[in-house]
């Protein structure tokens, strides 16, 4: 078995499309992260200067108009909170908004196991398609006719390769935010839990691997697993059109793969959902819901285990030639 996974795995690392997808998706990561420190570094004296004057500007204003101090008290009067009913300019407000680590590498997380994982699946779905499509997994098999241990192989290789992909994405998405951070004296509270969400991003990147790879194997195209995605994007925007016209069809959105691919990574994930009110002219109800860590992960693994159990049934019995 050692020597069929070192097979498998030089046959995963020798193909172009490999090297391609692990490129673009580090690209794609590394790139983000200039975006992460715009947004966590401090406003610079520039900033600072703008924002003084812009805030002295609208409070000279204020104090110049006499009716300001009476609209707040009108506003006292509807029997709303002080805090809304408060007019005068505040310094705070001016100021450009500071990001904060668990924010931004929350952020981070999240795109880099989407990212990850998208070219994880094109890995997993290209890694077996290419073979049916080139003929050289029937000649495979004809030099070791246990297709049991030939599947096993090529999954073992393909979560090595995939989970490799993912550590290096992931590594990036938790430890340059921290970086950051530490960089420009914010509080490193959240670090911890950004590196569970990073060690768990990193599972469902060779999950989504291993998902590319048995719908190509169940199809014998890599093409038909690019078409799942595709019809899932469509899918997807129909059911957003049919939660407007039908706002009781939005608790579909709890089995959705990306609201719960969301809740196992950062440990819970909560949606709203828009209800109309009774009348055309008054306000809807939003209400919350949320995804807990263990709904996700066993939602992920159902769907992988089934997967994995029909293109196993599938690949027993099938003719390959």
């Amino acid at each position: 078995m050692r020597n069929l996974v070192r097979a498998e795995l030089n046959r995963l690392r020798s193909r172009r499309l490999t090297l391609v997808m692990a490129v673009v998706a580090l690209l794609g990561v590394a790139l983000f992260q200039l975006a992460v420190n715009d947004a966590l570094q401090p406003p610079s004296p520039a900033d600072v200067a703008s924002a003084q004057a812009a805030y002295e500007r609208d409070l000279e204003a204020y104090n110049s108009d006499p009716g300001a101090k009476q609209a707040e008290q009108d506003c006292l009067n509807t029997g709303a909170g002080a805090q809304e009913c408060q007019f005068k300019p505040q310094p705070d407000n001016y100021l450009p908004p500071q990001g904060t680590l668990v924010e931004m590498g929350r952020t981070s997380v999240d795109l880099a196991t989407f990212v990850a994982g998208l070219a994880a699946f094109l890995m997993g779905a290209s890694f077996v398609g290419a073979e049916f499509g080139s003929g050289s997994l029937s000649n495979w098999l004809t030099v070791v006719p246990r297709r049991g241990q030939v599947l096993v192989s090529k999954l073992v290789a393909l979560a090595l390769g995939s989970g490799l992909l993912g550590t290096a994405c992931l590594a990036v998405a938790v430890a340059v935010p921290a970086l950051l951070a530490s960089g420009y004296d914010l509080p490193q509270t959240g670090l911890r839990a950004l590196a569970g969400s990073g060690g768990r991003g990193v599972a469902m990147v060779v999950g989504l691997a291993l998902a590319g790879f048995a719908i190509a194997l169940a199809t014998r195209h890599t093409a038909a697993a690019i078409g799942v995605l595709v019809a899932y994007g469509l899918v997807n925007i129909g059911l957003n059109i049919l939660y407007f016209l039908v706002p009781g069809l939005q608790k579909l959105k709890s089995f959705a793969p990306e609201n719960t691919l969301l809740a196992f990574v950062n440990g819970a994930h909560t949606y709203d959902s828009l209800f109309p009110g009774p009348t055309s002219d008054s306000e809807g109800q939003v209400v919350s819901h949320t995804i807990s860590l263990a709904d996700g992960g066993l939602y992920w693994l159902v769907v992988l285990a089934a997967l994995l159990t029909g293109a196993w049934l599938l690949f027993r019995r099938r003719d390959l030639a």
